[in-house]
């Protein structure tokens, strides 16, 4: 299961350079959930000088309804934390109460479930991230 947590991030960070994101969350979502069992995806967008992560108006749960536009404010300590793993690239596989306990802001407030996430860089810097959250009662199987 590692490989296609793997293949989700490539698959964000290519597709995130050549088309908008909105057009990209609807071109993969449905693809993303015929493999895995998603419930919600949502791209969020590291804002620096406002200490935050916000997500652009775009968030895919269930049939397409649109989710979790809210902005997660960081302390200073979580934002450093919150770089320092996207420069590490890592995926992440765990509940968002563990995620949210370890890089706090990158998840919504209300998101219940089982989670994968990756950093999405700009080329240069960390950019944002992608998360995806299991349907409710459903797991992301290693």
């Amino acid at each position: 299961m590692k490989a296609i947590y793997s293949l989700v991030v490539e698959i964000w960070r290519e597709v995130g350079r050549h088309i908008e994101i909105p057009e990209a969350v609807s071109r993969l979502a449905p693809m993303l959930a015929q493999r895995l069992p998603l419930g919600l995806l949502l791209i969020r967008r590291i804002d620096l000088p406002r200490s935050s992560v916000e997500p652009p108006p775009v968030g895919i749960c269930g049939a397409g309804r649109p989710a979790y536009a809210n902005r997660s404010d960081c302390s200073g300590p979580q934002i450093e934390e919150l770089l320092s793993w996207c420069r590490r690239g890592e995926v992440m596989h765990a509940s968002s109460a563990q995620l949210l306990r370890r890089l706090g802001g990158l998840i919504p407030a209300g998101v219940s479930a089982d989670v994968l996430a990756g950093p999405l860089s700009d080329g240069q810097a960390p950019a944002g991230v992608v998360v995806l959250a299991a349907s409710r009662g459903r797991k992301f199987d290693s």
